[in-house]
């Protein structure tokens, strides 16, 4: 029987507490006054091109930092991770130091709870071994009482997973499930990935135990949530495992077309070592459907990546299944080729379990092609490795009860030590709150008048020179908007010139190539002189020197205007502009302002609209008013932001789907100009959606003539 790859899910990535990125962590480090154990730690976290040298030594600066800065939190994160990357890299005698320097740290450094909650974590998950299964939950209990102290729920329920991982594998199916449940009620709502990953390992534990029809719902269970919470990798993962269910069942197209699926997800994702599994077992799969070509195929594909990528145990394991396949098609030959080569790689890398099978294989093969000397020695090797594997076998047996017997006695003595330490505790605990209580008590008083008389003090001084301060401030403010509009104003002039040459000039061109020039300067002359009234805007707005008029407008031409003024964009990134306008509205407002209103929101609005989507301009009636709105179909703004949008320069996380820049200073004018006019104007926006900015003014009246 060909053995599959698994997914079991074990959570505890650990990321950055800041979520800096890498130009600004590298700002940190660069800056002699700043504290640098963080912004070390993070940036070796967040560096995923670094190599391991680069990696340790960034990891061994944040440990010398750290001392230096007294921060316990961030010595202990550095020392473990130094530990994690030289077992990853397979430095086994430095691996053993550091893990060793985290244990004795742990007890007694003043690192956050939360930090030695993620760390005794990490060190429980890893006691897989039979022998290591009692110490990985002593661990573990350990994180679950530091992560409990700093109410940190979401590593809860990782420790509880782990608690079922290593229930699991001892063979305790009914406390991993337990555990596994514990898991899924803390992760529900707050970590899609996790409840996902929980879901995937219950239904591991039922199919273990046999009960297919449980595991599939599982599995059914965790597809949705993945799909629902679009998590593409974890979509990929659990195609593979509900494939492999499909495959224990007899169901083959099923499985096949859910492997499929799968490759294609890991293939988008680059996931190499997936990769890997699922052509091995799309292999398997078409093994047990009888269809050997196929399944040749696939496990040779299998066979190259875990060459290139040094997948070791995956190339013993296609070996053996290329082997079973040979056999099929009695082609002892590339058997002994494949059986051989298998054999070869397991004893290198330790692989006992499948040594039996390989050497029985080659005993059979060697039989069939005549050589029975080989034959003899590979049949005798079987019985040496059936028997060294019957003994490990018995001793994990042995161990398991062992350890079952032993789990049963820790939990009765926790239980009795878990009484007797509350009753102590809370009497300890009463004492020290009294004792607190009156020497905080002191402490204050003392404290509030000591504050009460340098606050005095410090607000007397402060007020005088915060009084000084605003006159200065006052002063400048209106010498730079006196200097900004002269500098405006006698700007128009040269470039009013400008443009009055080149226009003269331009008719006298007689090659295409200098008509273009012009244009190019025509059309520069236009921007300035647009920047140039902003600025002459923006300071009638700060000056409150706006003087709109009331005139009669048809808001049907005054649209379409506006829809004129946004062809260059609207063409540039094929937007489609509708114009919808309710007949016989008649509104009272000033036409340039009002013109530039529409032309700013409709600006905004391409700017923030994919190419294919329309932008709609209408006009209605309203509760005896005259609204002009501007729709369009972009990605939407959060209700949170909408507040800031009137505001100068907004901090608004929409971007322009085309990388339009912009002044920050647009809305603001747009709102002063709106209520000079006697009107108002606010925002309307659905996330995914699209947004609306919703224009109100007045009815032109005949008594306004």
């Amino acid at each position: 029987m060909l053995r599959p790859f698994i997914f079991l899910f074990f959570l505890g990535v650990f990321t950055p507490v800041h979520g800096q990125n890498s130009d600004s962590l590298l700002t940190v480090i660069q800056d002699p006054s700043s504290k640098k154990a963080e912004a070390y730690y993070e940036y070796a976290l967040q560096g995923t091109s670094l190599s391991p040298d680069s990696f340790i030594s960034c990891m061994n600066s944040a440990l010398r930092y750290a001392r230096i800065e007294n921060n316990p939190g961030i010595q202990l994160k550095a020392t473990y991770s130094l530990a994690s990357e030289y077992l990853r890299i397979q430095n086994a005698d430095s691996a053993d130091k550091w893990i060793d320097l985290v244990l004795k740290m742990l007890p007694n450094t003043d690192a956050p709870e939360a930090d030695k909650a993620f760390i005794y974590y990490e060190v429980g998950r890893s006691f897989f071994d039979q022998l290591g299964f009692l110490i990985g939950l002593e661990y573990l209990d350990s994180a679950m009482f530091y992560a409990k102290k700093a109410e940190d729920t979401l590593r809860i329920g990782d420790i509880y997973n782990g608690y079922g991982i290593i229930y699991d594998n001892m063979g305790s199916r009914k406390k991993a499930l337990e555990a596994y449940l514990e898991a899924l009620k803390i992760f529900n709502g707050r970590d899609p990935g996790g409840y996902n990953n929980v879901l995937n390992n219950i239904a591991t534990v039922y199919k273990q135990l046999g009960d297919y029809e449980s595991a599939m719902k599982q599995y059914n269970l965790g597809l949705e949530y993945a799909e629902k919470t679009k998590n593409t990798r974890t979509i990929g993962i659990n195609k593979i495992n509900r494939g492999l269910l499909f495959k224990a069942m007899g169901e083959y197209d099923l499985a096949l077309k859910d492997l499929w699926e799968a490759l294609e997800i890991m293939e988008e994702m680059r996931y190499t070592y997936a990769i890997s599994a699922i052509y091995h077992n799309l292999g398997e799969t078409f093994y047990s459907a009888g269809r050997i070509d196929s399944a040749i195929a696939y496990l040779n594909k299998s066979q190259e990546l875990s060459i290139d990528f040094d997948f070791f145990q995956n190339q013993v394991k296609n070996f053996l299944a290329l082997g079973k396949c040979y056999i099929l098609l009695e082609n002892y030959s590339e058997v002994i080729k494949t059986a051989e080569a298998g054999y070869e790689m397991a004893i290198v890398i330790d692989q006992l379990e499948d040594l039996p099978e390989i050497s029985k294989m080659l005993s059979m093969a060697y039989s069939k092609v005549g050589d029975h000397k080989k034959a003899l020695e590979y049949h005798e090797k079987f019985k040496v490795f059936s028997d060294s594997v019957f003994d490990s076998r018995s001793r994990e047996e042995l161990n398991q009860l062992r350890v079952e017997h032993d789990l049963d006695r820790r939990e009765r003595e926790i239980e009795n030590l878990t009484r007797e330490s509350e009753y102590q505790k809370e009497l300890v605990e009463a004492r020290e709150l009294l004792n607190l209580l009156l020497v905080i008590s002191l402490i204050v008083v003392l404290a509030f008048v000591g504050v009460l008389l340098v606050l005095y003090q410090r607000r007397q001084k402060i007020s005088k020179e915060i009084d000084n301060q605003r006159i200065e401030l006052d002063e400048l403010n209106k010498r730079k908007d006196s200097i900004i509009t002269t500098i405006a104003h006698d700007l128009r002039g040269p470039i009013n010139q400008i443009k009055g040459i080149l226009n003269l000039l331009k008719p006298s061109m007689k090659d295409e190539e200098s008509n273009n020039l012009v244009d190019v300067a025509l059309r520069s002359s236009d921007i300035m002189t647009q920047r140039i009234n902003k600025i002459l805007d923006i300071e009638a707005i700060n000056q409150g020197t706006i003087n709109a008029q009331g005139e009669e407008l048809d808001p049907e031409h005054i649209l379409e205007e506006a829809s004129s003024l946004l062809q260059p964009l609207k063409d540039k990134k094929g937007i489609e502009i509708q114009i919808q306008s309710e007949k016989g509205l008649v509104l009272r407002a000033d036409r340039n302002y009002l013109l530039q209103v529409l032309e700013n929101l409709g600006q905004n609005a391409l700017k923030f609209s994919d190419g294919g989507t329309r932008v709609l301009l209408k006009a209605f009636l309203e509760n005896g008013n005259g609204i002009i709105s501007v729709h369009d179909q972009g990605p939407g703004i959060p209700k949170e932001e909408i507040p800031l949008l009137f505001k100068p320069h907004p901090k608004i996380s929409t971007q322009a789907t085309g990388g339009e820049r912009s002044d920050g200073l647009g809305l603001t004018i747009v709102k002063r100009y709106v209520e000079a006019m006697g009107g108002e104007v606010w925002c309307e926006s659905e996330i995914g959606v699209g947004s609306t900015f919703f224009v109100k003014m007045p009815l032109y009246k005949s008594s306004d003539s």
